[in-house]
């Protein structure tokens, strides 16, 4: 499944309208990464799953991350075998959906 399509059947998206904020801990030595979703004024973050990003470093990340509709909003914090990143995940589609 790709991220998108991750972001695409979460129920807390569909929420938030066009836009929700995503929480992104990526584990570098595995690849993979537990998603969230923050939807503003709604409490905590939500789970929303797990992906497994392509081989790479911290730029490969933020590409998949970008082509799956998010604008990194915070520079990647880094410890010794995690990476978060906060983004903005907009998706016209979304909009459509909610709009119908």
């Amino acid at each position: 499944m790709t991220l998108a399509q991750v972001f695409r059947r979460s129920e807390a998206v569909r929420v938030a309208g066009t836009t929700a904020g995503v929480v992104v801990r990526w584990d570098r030595e595995t690849g993979w990464a537990h998603l969230a979703i923050a939807v503003p004024g709604a409490g905590p973050a939500r789970f929303v799953g797990f992906h497994r990003f392509a081989e790479g470093g911290e730029e490969a990340v933020v590409a998949e991350l970008a082509a799956a509709g998010c604008v990194t909003a915070s520079a990647p914090r880094l410890d010794d075998e995690l990476m978060e990143i906060e983004a903005v995940l907009a998706l016209r589609e979304l909009a459509t959906d909610a709009a119908r």
